[in-house]
């Protein structure tokens, strides 16, 4: 998943996206948020 979307960022230039991740992609080790950290990007909650 996170590479699927790192492509789709990417592919749409440089800007903001807000992406809706579901809570079951936080519940594994080296999850989605974890995989988009190590490939640079910048990851925020919100709550």
């Amino acid at each position: 998943m996170a590479n699927k979307l790192a492509e789709l960022l990417e592919a749409e230039g440089k800007s903001t996206h807000f992406v809706v991740i579901g809570a079951a992609h936080f519940v594994t080790k080296d999850m989605v948020l974890d995989q988009l950290k190590k490939k640079g990007y910048t990851v925020e909650f919100i709550k």
